[in-house]
């Protein structure tokens, strides 16, 4: 492919000789002798030629990137899929990485965090730039889950084991605090005012108040050993899924109690995410193999989705489309060893399962949580 005929088109540079996985997106604004210049989201990049190993089309003329994210507890690693051009990435983080947060995007993209639980940290890295950092002090035992506030200021990281919670200024990357009174933290959600954290060990989900980040009013109780919690978008519901009793309780922030009786869905719920309008939550059911759909109108289940792709389902993500991912904690159909897959559902229907494993031969293995990164459009 000749550069020349990509001028004022999309396109996605790799580049040899970085850090790993380095690569530009945007137009390719001018081709010179030894030199091409890219204009992206961060400004003017003039990249010499010699140190591209890859160029890629994209099909679109102008476009906002949706980058799927997913923490491949075993291998140690993050799997950065592009969805348009598909190009997939295996980034190396820290031990036994459990969790994803990503900040709101912004014209130079979003910081993506990523909790380390067997090495009790975390790692950070830009989604532009893929420049990372590591923060270690000030992170408690075991992290597990992650939720940034609505603005990305602060990041809130459950520790499990340490039974507290560490809070992540986002612009220095630095612990600012360590909240205790929690037991088994795990899942959390965050509102502009409002922090949930699902307590496993005791059954209830404790509140925030994001101003003082002070523990307020009385826990809430839920079902057995819950372990995941999402909010609608405009933050009027949560959803927490109990994996011992097979169903989700639903609380209402306006008052922090729980609305009628839980939700049946299948075996183990675990992973959950709410739609970008609101209308349906989707539950990843890990022991009966299977997505349950539930309509917030009515915190019914309307539809379980089944497919002999769908092993083990584990962390779910959204797209601003509407297009749902689902991470396979075992690996079905999976024709390439230490490489686990995620599957794509639209419309209540599994259409395609990605490998997660790259140009280079680097693979993804046991993945648990997924998360969804979105580029501004260039122009």
């Amino acid at each position: 492919m000749q550069l020349r005929n990509l001028i004022n088109k999309q396109i996605l540079v790799r580049i040899s000789g970085l850090s790993e996985g380095s690569r530009v997106r945007g137009v390719l604004n001018s081709v010179r002798p030894g030199m091409i210049t890219v204009m992206s989201p961060k400004g003017r990049h003039i990249i010499p030629i010699r140190s591209i190993s890859s160029v890629m089309k994209a099909n679109r003329v102008s476009f906002s990137l949706i980058q799927v994210i997913v923490a491949n507890f075993s291998s140690n690693n993050v799997t950065l899929i592009d969805s348009n051009p598909r190009d997939i990435v295996n980034l190396g983080v820290g031990k036994a990485p459990r969790d994803i947060g990503v900040t709101p995007t912004t014209p130079n993209g979003s910081n993506v965090y990523i909790l380390n639980s067997g090495s009790n940290s975390v790692s950070m890295f830009s989604t532009t730039t893929e420049a990372s950092t590591t923060i270690e002090k000030g992170i408690g035992t075991l992290p597990k889950r992650i939720a940034i506030l609505p603005n990305g200021a602060f990041a809130y990281v459950t520790n499990f084991e340490s039974n507290d919670i560490s809070i992540i200024n986002t612009g220095t990357n630095t612990v600012t605090q360590r909240i205790k009174g929690f037991s088994g933290p795990c899942g959390i959600a965050a509102s502009s005012n409002r922090v949930y954290v699902v307590n496993s060990n005791l059954d209830f989900v404790s509140v925030l108040r994001v101003s003082d980040n002070t523990l307020i009013g009385k826990p809430i109780p839920v079902g057995s050993s819950p372990d995941s919690i999402v909010l609608t978008p405009d933050g009027s519901k949560a959803y927490v899924t109990n994996t011992v009793n097979h169903n989700v309780s639903v609380i209402s922030t306006r008052n922090n109690k729980v609305i009628g009786k839980p939700i049946p869905v299948g075996k183990e719920p675990l992973g959950i995410a709410v739609t970008p309008n609101g209308a349906f939550v989707y539950v990843a059911n890990n022991m009966s193999n299977t997505i349950s759909v539930i309509r917030t109108s009515d915190d019914t289940v309307v539809n379980t989705i089944s497919s002999n792709k769908l092993f083990f389902p584990l962390g779910v993500a959204i797209d601003p489309n509407g297009t749902v991912y689902v991470t396979n904690n075992g690996t079905p159909n999976n024709l390439v060893p230490n490489s686990g897959t995620i599957v794509v559902i639209k419309n209540n229907m599994v259409v395609e399962q990605i490998n997660l494993i790259d140009a280079r031969g680097n693979a993804g293995d046991s993945p648990g949580a997924i998360a969804i990164a979105v580029f501004p459009p260039l122009f």
